[in-house]
C-alpha cells in the first residue's frame, strides 16, 4: 500500500473500473449503492479514484468492501507506484 503525504491513496484506475464493471455499475449507481450501505464514497469521490488522482484511505477501504475483497490486499492491489515526495 503506498500512502502518500497526506494520507490519501493512489489507486489502479483501469482495476477499479473492473471491479465496477464486473458489478454492472454506473459511477453514479455506485455511488447511490454505497450511500445505501452507509459508506462513504461519494460520485466525486469515485471520479477521482478512477481518473488516478488520490483518495483518502477511508474511501479506498469501502471501495474495497464493495467489491468484497480483503481491504488490506485490495488497497495493495489497487494501489500503483508514486514517485517519492521530492526533499
Amino acid at each position: 500500500m503506498i500512502i502518500l503525504q497526506d494520507g490519501r491513496l493512489r489507486l489502479d484506475r483501469e482495476r477499479l473500473k473492473q471491479h465496477r464493471k464486473r458489478l454492472g455499475l454506473s459511477q453514479e449507481a455506485l455511488a447511490e449503492y454505497c450511500f445505501d450501505r452507509r459508506l462513504c464514497v461519494s460520485i466525486a469521490s469515485i471520479k477521482r479514484a478512477e481518473s488516478g488522482k488520490a483518495v483518502l484511505y477511508r474511501t479506498a477501504r469501502h471501495l474495497a468492501e464493495i467489491y468484497e475483497v480483503e481491504v488490506e490486499v485490495e488497497v495493495e492491489e489497487l494501489s500503483v507506484k508514486a514517485e517519492e515526495p521530492k526533499r
